[in-house]
């Protein structure tokens, strides 16, 4: 186990942030980390407008195989901050883009 496992946790709390569940839900402990091993993440609702950058970035962190995700913390933060971009949501639905204030949020620490 190396980098790339965090980079793995933090593609899922990643996800979870932008949707407000987890990327994959069990049964039981075990069903959850079945479905973390087996299946594929699935895509983010549309409704939540996240670019499709950022959907590339988060889904090669949740990558299956470590070799596929990127390689170190500092590589996955530059990717998300180009796939980042300033978002000005329409006046009536200004919630729309508190998924990049989180974002930005997150970056600014690591």
């Amino acid at each position: 186990m190396d980098e790339r496992a965090d980079i793995y946790s933090l593609g899922a709390v990643f996800y979870e942030m932008l949707t407000g569940q987890p990327p994959f839900i069990g049964l039981s402990v075990a069903e959850t980390i079945a479905r973390h091993i087996l299946d594929v993440p699935p895509s983010f609702p549309d409704h939540l407008q996240i670019p499709p950058a950022l959907e590339e970035v988060i889904m090669r962190a949740l990558a299956k195989q470590p070799e596929n995700r990127f390689e170190t913390v500092g590589e996955l933060a530059n990717a998300l901050r180009a796939g980042i971009q300033p978002v000005k949501a329409p006046p009536r639905r200004r919630g729309l883009a508190r998924w990049a204030v989180a974002f930005r949020s997150f970056l600014a620490v690591i």
